[in-house]
Order: C-alpha cells, then sequence, then structure tokens
C-alpha cells in the first residue's frame, strides 16, 4: 500500500493503484484489455503489456527492428469467447503487428506482422468486435484508410477495403472510431485540417465532412451517445453534441494554453459521465462532462506534461486511470505509468454546478471549517490507522494523515475547487456540527 494514499482514501481522491516501470523513452500510447486485467502500452522503445492483478510485466520475447520500431497506436481485439488475449499495435514504419497470449509460456508471441500501405506511419487505429471476427481499421500518415477483418484463431487478416486520399483531401487521420451502424462506417478525425469524415464502411468513400477546428490533436467518441470530444491544440478539448445527424458544439474544457504543442489523450469515463484528459503541465483532470466542471486532478509528474491517457470503467462503478508522458529527452531515467483507481460518489460524480446555486455552502466561519477537520482528523488517527498494518512506518503514517488533513488539506474541498455541500449556519450548535462532522468522516471512510 503507498502511504501516499492514505489523504486519497479519506478526501475521496483517486488512489494510486500502480507504478509501473519499464519504459525510458516517450509513451504515446495506452489500452485497458476488455477485462480490465492487463493494460498494453506503447512508445518509442517498443511494446509492453502489463498484469494489473500481479503489477508484472508480461514478457514480449525479443522481435526484429521492424516489428520493435515506435509504437504509435494499440488496442486490443479479444473476442468475449477468446480463450486468449490479443493485441495489435501500429508503429512508425508502418507495420501492423499482433500479438497473442500465450498462458503455458507466459508471454506474449508475435501471430501476424505486415507493413501496410505505402510504408507511411501508422497513426490511428480502432476496433469494431463482433463474434465470429475482429474489425479493425487503420489510418497512415500517407493519408491511407484500410479496414481488416482479423480472425484470432486462425490467425488470418483479410482486407475489407483501402483507400488513399490525394492531394485534394488533406486527410492525415489521428483518430478513427467505428460507427454502430449497420455498414460500420468509419469516423476520421483529420490532424492537419481539422475535419470530422464520415466514410462508407463498404468502400471508404466520404459521405460527409465536418469542420471541427483548424487542427486535431486527439479526439474519443462515444456513438452511442452521440458525443465528441477533439483536443483543439489551444486551450483545452472541445466537446460537441450530435443532434439529427449535425454537429453541436457544447463547450471548450480548458486545460491552460500549452507550453509545447503535443497531442494529449481524451477518453470518456464513467459511462461517459466523465471526460479525462491530459495536459501538458503534469496533471490528468477529470470533467463532468454535462456541466463542463473539473471534478478531480491527478498529480501525474511536478514537471514535464502528462499527454497518454486510458480509462476503464469497472463493474463495481470504479474507473481505472492510466497517464503516461511524452516528453523530449528520458536518458536512462524510467517513464512511469501510473494507474490510478477513482471512485465516483455517485452514478456520476455531482459538482457544485450541478447541485444548484440554492445549496451552495453558506458556511463562512473558518473556525467551523478547522473544527470539522479536526474532528475527522482525530477519527482517523484513533480508528482507521492502527488497523491499518503498515510496520515500521505505523508511525510516520499517522503523522502523514494528521498533516494531511489538518494542515495541507480541506475536506470539504474537492479537488477540483468545488465546495462539498453541508448544511451549515453561523451559530449552528456544537452537537449538530459533530454529528455532520461524523457523517462527513463516515462518507469520505466508506472505500475502506
Amino acid at each position: 500500500m503507498y502511504l501516499g494514499n492514505i489523504p486519497n482514501f479519506i478526501f475521496r481522491r483517486p488512489r494510486l493503484r500502480a507504478k509501473l516501470l519499464g519504459h525510458t523513452g516517450s509513451v504515446v500510447s495506452l489500452a485497458f484489455s476488455r477485462t480490465g486485467r492487463l493494460l498494453a502500452s506503447g512508445g518509442v522503445d517498443g511494446v509492453k503489456v502489463w498484469d494489473l492483478k500481479s503489477m508484472d510485466e508480461i514478457e514480449v520475447p525479443q522481435q526484429p527492428f521492424y516489428e520493435r520500431g515506435q509504437v504509435s497506436c494499440i488496442c486490443w481485439i479479444t473476442r468475449q469467447n477468446d480463450v486468449f488475449e490479443t493485441l495489435c499495435y501500429g508503429n512508425a514504419l508502418g507495420f501492423l503487428v499482433f500479438l497473442q497470449h500465450s498462458p503455458a509460456e507466459g508471454c506474449f508471441k508475435v501471430v501476424f506482422s505486415a507493413r501496410l500501405a505505402l510504408g507511411g506511419e501508422i497513426l490511428s487505429m480502432t476496433t469494431h468486435i463482433s463474434a465470429s471476427f475482429a474489425r479493425i481499421a487503420t489510418g497512415t500518415r500517407d493519408k491511407c484508410i484500410q479496414v481488416w477483418d482479423f480472425d484470432s484463431s486462425t490467425c488470418e487478416l483479410k482486407a475489407v477495403y483501402s483507400r488513399r486520399h490525394g492531394s485534394e483531401r488533406d486527410i492525415v487521420p489521428k483518430a478513427l472510431v467505428f460507427d454502430n451502424n449497420p455498414s460500420k462506417d468509419v469516423f476520421v478525425f483529420g490532424l492537419y485540417d481539422g475535419g470530422l469524415y464520415r466514410c462508407s464502411g463498404i468502400d471508404g468513400s466520404i459521405i460527409s465532412r465536418d469542420q471541427l477546428g483548424p487542427n486535431i490533436g486527439n479526439a474519443a467518441m462515444d456513438t452511442e451517445r452521440s458525443l465528441i470530444v477533439v483536443d483543439n491544440v489551444a486551450t483545452g478539448f472541445d466537446l460537441y453534441k450530435i443532434v439529427n445527424g449535425d454537429k453541436k458544439f457544447v463547450r471548450t474544457l480548458e486545460v491552460g494554453k500549452p507550453s509545447k504543442t503535443y497531442a494529449k489523450s481524451v477518453v470518456f469515463g464513467n459511462g461517459s459521465r466523465a471526460v479525462i484528459t491530459g495536459s501538458d503541465h503534469g496533471k490528468v483532470y477529470v470533467f463532468d462532462r454535462v456541466s463542463g466542471c473539473v471534478i478531480k486532478k491527478i498529480a501525474h509528474s511536478k514537471n514535464g506534461g502528462v499527454e497518454t491517457v486510458s480509462a476503464y470503467d469497472e463493474p463495481d462503478g470504479s474507473v481505472l486511470i492510466a497517464s503516461a508522458s511524452v516528453r523530449d529527452k528520458f536518458g536512462s531515467t524510467p517513464n512511469p505509468i501510473l494507474v490510478w483507481r477513482w471512485t465516483p460518489k455517485f452514478n456520476g460524480e455531482r459538482s457544485k454546478a450541478q447541485v444548484g446555486a440554492d445549496t451552495v455552502l453558506p458556511m463562512t466561519n473558518q473556525a467551523l471549517q478547522d473544527y470539522i477537520k479536526e474532528q475527522i482528523a482525530k477519527n482517523a488517527l484513533e480508528n482507521y490507522i492502527p488497523g491499518m498494518n503498515f510496520g515500521e512506518n505505523q508511525r510516520s503514517a499517522s503523522a502523514m494523515v494528521s498533516t494531511a488533513i489538518i494542515s495541507n488539506s480541506d475536506p470539504l474541498e474537492e479537488s477540483g475547487g468545488s465546495k462539498v455541500v453541508l448544511p451549515l449556519e453561523l451559530g449552528t450548535p456544537k452537537a449538530e456540527i459533530d454529528e455532520i462532522a461524523l457523517k462527513a468522516e463516515h462518507q469520505m471512510y466508506q472505500d475502506l
């Protein structure tokens, strides 16, 4: 157990589950498996697979240079009834590689590898999983959109169509998403022209085009809920809603003006109630999709950015969030991947804006706040810390909680800056304050 998680337990912040060390270069892609048991990561130094139960790296045997080159996109293609997990990734040399898990040998093995199109970097990839096959769409820097069917039982890859857009269309596909319609059309997000294209699932011809901005750094789409969010490569992430076929701009989720222009990942989480984004200043942002307010800020690093994120909704309602960095120089210093577990309070964590202006905390007396903090700290030190086995660190754990609660942290303050709504007013009787403090303390510990 990480000692730094103690205040996170108390204040219901996302808790650090793992710090995965193995990459020494930029990590540009992360993907959780269908069950959330495995995490795949890809970057300058190739692909790695992690078991999130044991927190161990699963071996990927040594590969030829052309297969282990810089990984630019990665995804899982395991069908529901498959016995073995199957992973595919694209790299900067234009190779599409498929890895399949061999439990008997405890490693992943290459089962298929081929160079696509004209050999340009595979920038983007998406999948649609059915009972009989996995459909994969790939987009390359040389403007080729290709769709494939892969049979994991025979390890055969069959082409559905291939289309290259010439100089008349500046479509460099930064992100791809399959539509859920019968023909499985493909949505293509243009890196340099900021366009959103719907391409036919039959032959790849362009059906429609919308302008989303001057550039698109990255994008995510929930086709069931008709939601789109894109990195606008300026101040943050633009959220859109598709209504009767027309896109409607909703708002910009701001993370600040970037000091360096890196493409930043964005994903939906918690049943698309949340939007989870990277930033150029080391913080992962969790936004409430409805209000646009920041629910959580997760500190990935003090220096540098956190441009790569992924999320997985667990069956119990919690959300796994993985974060990593793209930086200019690493040398021999490991580039860690951090895995967090966030448990929303409600069916979608409510922000101050959602609760309503009439329920904003009316308390302004600092003494009341300090009193409640002291009561929560006292209960933590007396009732919870002694029951946790920290061995030699027992005393430092208690000191950390005391310091975090009384000195540095405010249990009435969400990490996004919104006040927790408590029915306190000036002149509230001490017995009532004690009761409210006890309820607040109990709520903060319900995840333990």
